[in-house]
């Protein structure tokens, strides 16, 4: 059988992680160095140097092999980003185990380990931080200890992928595959010059506000400093309940801010704004990422399979693809490849959608079609049945209850 499950060993420091990066900047930065490839089939198990890795993975016939992964999408873009191999069939550990085991808990591959009372992992990393390839060879036994252990959690790979896969249902190994391939082999495009207009745009835009009201960056981030200018314009701040007590309401969703940006008082509603439009900075966020990403290649689409405790897609990469707000720029800086046409697609209401048709309630999947409102009649119903009049309390003690 042509499965192979592989898993590469880079370099990394202090500054170049990727726990200061994200995937993609990781692995296509000029940094990047691939110090080996634990490679496992059946009974054979090889630790592949650097300098072989290239003619090693000449002789996999790629139109026909399965690659096991634990974290697919880094693996699987180093695979075809420095060595130009896309396999026909990508399987991973990492999004088999989030469907089966669920988000409260670690999924990473000591964890399963533990959890699956299998060998620990091994490698440590700490011994080669800040190492490149030439300097492990010259270490003694640090590059033969590197690739043991990373042979070892290739075989880990491989037994917990043999737990999981018992009753793993093949449409869904279908549909992580497709998620992976989304990140590993991207097509989608980034318009430099047009995020880059969103990212000054916005940039002039509290910088303008700011300009107006008199008052740094600086001052208008703190908390202390914001209640002082308020008070200043006769603004009584209100308050909410926070981790460690009452904090200002000056969130985006709090109504006390909402009230002051639509405010009579200019001044007052620049402040709000300013406040609000410095701290809650995605557009500008989102262009400034696409367009670093954009500047190496095309657009990677990271999706966490069942990211989501009602198991959908959520983003990933810092960057979750899903709700770029409609009607935005930023949704006009993504472009297809020549040849291609790029469809959004609305997948509003989809969990209750879907829920629906697996439940056989056609009578709400037909109000869907039409474009009626389903919720009316049934807050109508929930609103008579929790009714104060139908709600009996029971007299038992707290302490009698199952």
């Amino acid at each position: 059988m042509n499965f192979w499950t592989l898993d590469f060993e880079t370099y990394f420091d202090k500054d170049y992680t990727l726990q200061k990066l994200t995937t993609e900047a990781y692995i296509r930065d000029p940094r990047f160095e691939a110090l080996g490839l634990a490679a496992v089939r059946g009974d054979e198990a090889r630790w592949i140097e650097q300098p072989d890795i290239p003619a090693f993975l000449a002789t996999i016939d790629w139109n026909t092999v399965t690659v096991l992964m634990h974290h697919a999408q880094f693996d699987g873009l180093i695979l075809s980003h420095h060595y130009g191999k896309r396999p026909k069939f990508f399987l991973d550990t990492l999004s088999m185990a989030r469907a089966k085991l669920g988000l409260h808990r670690s999924v990473g591959l000591a964890a399963l380990s533990e959890h699956f009372n299998l060998q620990p992992k091994s490698v440590p990393y700490e011994l080669f931080k800040g190492k490149r390839y030439q300097e492990l060879l010259s270490a003694g036994d640090l590059l033969g200890n590197l690739g043991a252990g990373a042979l070892h959690d290739a075989r880990l790979c491989r037994d917990i992928y043999e737990i999981l896969a018992s009753d793993f249902p093949a449409d869904e190994l279908r549909l992580i595959d497709l998620t992976v391939r989304m990140f590993t082999e991207p097509c989608l495009e980034g318009d430099l010059e047009k995020l880059g207009e969103i990212w000054t745009e916005e940039n002039n835009r509290k910088n303008g506000h700011l300009h107006t009201l008199g008052v740094t960056r600086k001052e208008i981030n703190s908390n202390q400093i914001l209640i002082e200018l308020f008070k200043a314009e006769g603004v009584d701040v209100a308050y909410k309940d926070g981790k460690n007590g009452q904090i200002p309401a000056f969130g985006r969703n709090d109504a006390f801010m909402q009230e002051l940006v639509e405010s009579d008082d200019e001044r007052i509603s620049l402040l709000a704004q300013a406040r609000l439009g410095l701290r809650s900075t995605i557009d500008q966020t989102r262009a400034e990422r696409l367009g670093n990403m954009a500047t190496r290649g095309r657009l990677p689409v990271y999706l966490r399979y069942c990211g989501a405790h009602t198991t959908r897609w959520s983003g990933g990469d810092q960057v979750n693809w899903q709700n770029f707000r409609r009607g935005g720029e930023l949704r006009k800086a993504i472009c297809a490849p020549e040849g291609a046409c790029l469809v959004v697609v609305d997948s509003s209401q989809i969990e209750c959608r879907i829920l629906n048709c697996f439940v056989g309630q056609a009578d709400v999947v037909h109000k869907f079609t039409t474009g009626a409102d389903p919720y009316t009649g049934i807050a109508s119903i929930a609103t008579d049945v929790i009714s104060p009049r139908k709600i009996r309390l029971s007299a038992a003690p707290v302490s009698s209850w199952s």
